[in-house]
């Protein structure tokens, strides 16, 4: 008991109060610019965290490319009036979006069709399943019917040969 009280101490020594532990991120903040705080909450500026970067993975002159087409969409969309303010381009942001929908719908339509081709296929090859099933369990009864037909025909004969077997015994017998 006394070594598990002084595992309890010497944790309770080494971990930080809750007081220090508030006091290292008000500090942080006291120190930061509330534009660069402002900038973070909004998901821009070096505080700012990215979990996803797509064109990271695309090579050096497509990502150029791409990085310059969102640009020059960025720019028909938000213009900039001389006094600074942004202001959006409610036609630019239209075109865009119509766009983006066409270019969606036109993905979800290839999609679409691929799927129907794959049910497709699948269809036929269980078509093509149920016909091969269906002709292997035809022959299976057709080979079941003879075989129980030769068992008769076996079962009769034995019948016959036991009979004939049984009377060969009382010929033997009374002779």
């Amino acid at each position: 008991a006394s070594y598990l009280k002084e595992i309890d101490l010497l944790r309770q020594k080494r971990r930080p109060s809750v007081l220090e532990v508030l006091k290292k991120p008000l500090a942080e903040l006291q120190n930061t610019d509330p534009a660069a705080m402002a900038a973070a909450a909004h998901g821009v500026g070096p505080e700012a965290v990215q979990f996803f970067d797509a064109v990271q993975y695309v090579e050096e002159p497509l990502r150029n490319l791409a990085l310059a087409i969102a640009a020059s969409k960025l720019k028909a969309i938000f213009e900039e009036d001389p006094r600074g303010d942004a202001a959006v381009n409610e036609r630019g942001l239209q075109n865009f979006m119509s766009l983006w929908d066409e270019q969606r719908v036109a993905s979800y339509e290839k999609m679409n069709q691929q799927i129907r081709g794959q049910l497709n296929q699948s269809q036929d090859d269980l078509r093509h399943v149920r016909t091969s099933t269906d002709k292997r369990m035809w022959e299976l009864e057709t080979e079941v019917q003879t075989l129980t037909a030769q068992l008769a025909a076996a079962k009769s004969a034995g019948n016959t040969v036991a009979a004939e077997a049984a009377e060969a015994r009382a010929v033997a017998e009374s002779t």
